[in-house]
């Protein structure tokens, strides 16, 4: 805020707040509002500490009334003004006031207008600063000269961003920003103001919004990623043709290949050609394609319930933004915010805890308490946090019956899926979720889709000399899924 400007708005506001009483005090970053006049009556000196500011001006109402704002400088409420000054040869409003009660305090809130991002110090008599909000900043800057504009028309000026305005008594056409003429600098802050104010809503909104932004911009790069794998799930025919062709003709390619063409065997009349590893024996790369169109198969359903999910979450994300940019009034705008984001943190990382229970039950086994996460009121796994803490939770505490999961070719943690009763064998639901826990949990957790081996526990077992958490299974079974916690999960 120009020097000149504090020094007229200082002189202008004398008669409007000194000898009134200040009402709560309050804050939500990076704007203050001081009431002067008490709690419900007077007007509301506004500080905007940050881009486009920082500016100071008059309002008739509270600008962060409706809003989540805390309350700041206590020792002020009910206090008395008794002067409104700019310090000499700097850009810093002082609002001096003499609090209630029976022993009367003198202190003072100083508004640091200067630079970029201000501050707002409220200190006692001997220079003990008791509380600050803002920014830190190194000096105190010095500024301008004032200037007189007694009885004369001025205009405000601004080259750049509106925040830095400044008193002229000749009109500029082609400034940025121009507003006037004025003959008091209450009234030219009070019609800047506002202004301000609004862009400074629109800056803090987009701030607090980013969480959701951020994640709206993940979303849709998984939804790009599930649809070029998609793709590739869609294109298993071809790989399991390439693999029936080789096998038929396996006979004769010579080992080191790079690549063959070859009559199709679903098509004589036309040729496959055929990309080969010459490092790799041709039966071990007929046995891989197999495994992939088998693979990519079972993929397809789960790639195209999973695309389903992200676009849902992709229009809810889009709707709550556009709710928030349309809503009537910046309070009504952070409420909503602060209602998705409220939401977004509580449920990202926190398994839920089922009612009646104030606290998650931890399962404790002979290398401590397990990872417990619940998937509903019936069903719950425990991971394995160490490769002891695995075999332990494998062998000495899951039921015979209990389900073993584990992340298919990749190093990760042993999970056991277990209910509460016996609710016979756990529904599909139950099972992705609790495979996505055990694909969460390995090195493949950045991967889109894990697949993950399950069976019994019973069918698990150790063998001589294995290292911890080293294990080999028979009966398994596979799902793919992606590596998520429950939370994830709709």
């Amino acid at each position: 805020m120009d020097g000149s400007l504090i020094e007229m708005f200082c002189s202008s506001v004398q008669g409007r707040v000194v000898g009134r009483v200040i009402g709560p005090v309050r804050w939500l970053s990076p704007v203050l509002s001081i009431p002067v006049g008490g709690r419900d009556r007077g007007e509301h000196m506004v500080a905007i500490l940050a881009s486009p500011g920082p500016f100071c001006y008059l309002a008739d109402q509270d600008p962060l009334q409706g809003t989540p704002a805390s309350a700041r400088f206590p020792q002020m409420a009910g206090a008395l003004v008794t002067g409104v000054t700019r310090l000499p040869n700097q850009r810093i409003l002082r609002l001096e006031v003499e609090t209630a009660g029976e022993i009367t305090e003198t202190l003072w809130l100083d508004l640091l207008l200067f630079g970029s991002a201000g501050r707002a110090e409220l200190a006692r008599g001997d220079g003990g600063v008791l509380q600050a909000v803002g920014w830190r900043l190194s000096a105190k800057s010095v500024g301008a000269a004032s200037v007189e504009f007694t009885g004369t028309e001025f205009y405000l000026i601004s080259t750049g961003r509106l925040g830095r305005v400044a008193p002229s008594s000749v009109d500029v056409p082609d400034a940025a920003h121009r507003l006037g003429p004025f003959r008091n600098a209450v009234e030219a802050c009070r019609q800047a103001g506002p202004q301000i104010l609004e862009e400074a809503h629109r800056v803090m909104i987009r701030n607090r919004s980013r969480p959701l932004t951020r994640r709206l911009s993940a979303q849709r790069q998984l939804l790009a990623k599930l649809e070029s794998e998609l793709v590739l799930a869609a294109n298993h025919d071809r790989v399991r043709r390439e693999a029936e062709t080789l096998a038929a003709y396996q006979s004769q390619i010579k080992q080191g290949a790079k690549t063959i063409e070859l009559p199709d065997v679903y098509d004589p009349q036309s040729m496959l050609t055929i990309g080969l590893d010459p490092a790799l024996p041709i039966r071990v790369q007929i046995a891989k394609r197999f495994k992939r169109a088998t693979k990519l198969v079972r993929s397809e359903p789960h790639l195209r319930r999973r695309i389903g999910e992200v676009r849902q979450k992709i229009d809810g994300l889009d709707a709550t933004l556009a709710d928030i940019d349309s809503a009537d009034n910046f309070a009504s705008a952070m409420g909503e915010l602060n209602r998705q984001l409220a939401g977004l943190s509580g449920g990202r990382h926190a398994a839920p805890i089922p009612a009646g229970k104030t606290t998650r039950p931890v399962a404790v086994g002979r290398a401590g308490a397990y990872r417990r996460i619940e998937l509903d009121e019936v069903w719950f796994v425990l991971v394995g946090r160490s490769n002891r803490e695995n075999d332990d939770l494998t062998f000495h505490h899951a039921s015979p019956t209990d389900l073993w999961l584990h992340a298919q070719h990749v190093s990760g943690s042993h999970v056991i899926l277990k209910s509460r009763g016996n609710p016979g064998s756990p529904p599909v639901e139950i099972l992705e979720r609790a495979a996505s826990v055990a694909a969460h949990f390995s090195k493949a957790r950045h991967s889109s889709l894990v697949p993950v081996i399950y069976t019994q526990r019973k069918y698990v077992r150790k063998p001589r000399g294995a290292r911890p958490g080293q294990v080999v299974c028979q009966r398994e079974k596979m799902v793919v899924v992606p590596p998520e916690l429950p939370a994830e999960i709709p």
